[in-house]
């Protein structure tokens, strides 16, 4: 998925909107859910904003999409083009010790990344999703209740861009 949306110009903009976007919400870090998010018709959790398409227009896109509402709830970035949806699922960070809850947003556990192009079967690529749901928060508890090193931590972790990263003041 990395050199996929790498190669991808379209894609690749849209998830630098989406982090950008990502980084300046904030989630409750005892539940993990994150505030702003409205129901669309299905029902389903979304936060929703404006990224330009495939075609330079600007559009109102469901960006964020809450996917189960566990113990863990897990998410999944969306970013579609004409003929490709692909997906990165990410869980909300819990405080460790060197992590508390003062600095609020924590960051992101950003893995799995799929597309759903090739499934038309609704019924199969909603199965696809929910298994992949499930392992993602499998392994984002196993690492944190192994106790891991702050390392192992920061190489799976995403913290929210800085307003330096955005005005281009850190690199």
């Amino acid at each position: 998925m990395e050199r996929e949306i790498q190669n991808d110009e379209y894609a690749f903009r849209q998830l630098i909107v989406i982090l950008t976007k990502m980084s300046q919400l904030k989630y409750d870090v005892d539940t993990g859910i994150i505030e702003k998010m409205v129901k669309d018709p299905k029902g389903h959790l979304v936060f929703s904003t404006y990224v330009t398409d495939n075609f330079g227009r600007l559009v109102n896109s469901k960006i964020i999409e809450l996917l189960n509402r566990s113990d863990r709830p897990c998410y999944e970035i969306r970013i579609n083009a004409a003929y490709e949806k692909r997906r990165i699922l990410f869980i909300t960070s819990r405080p460790t010790l060197s992590d508390p809850k003062e600095h609020q947003p924590g960051g992101y556990y950003i893995h799995f990344g799929f597309t759903k192009s090739e499934l038309t079967d609704p019924v199969r690529m909603n199965e696809l999703t929910n298994g992949l749901a499930s392992d993602s928060v499998d392994v984002i508890t196993k690492i944190e209740n192994q106790h891991f090193s702050e390392d192992i931590f920061r190489r799976w972790k995403v913290a929210p861009y800085s307003r330096k990263h955005l005005e281009g003041g850190a690199q």
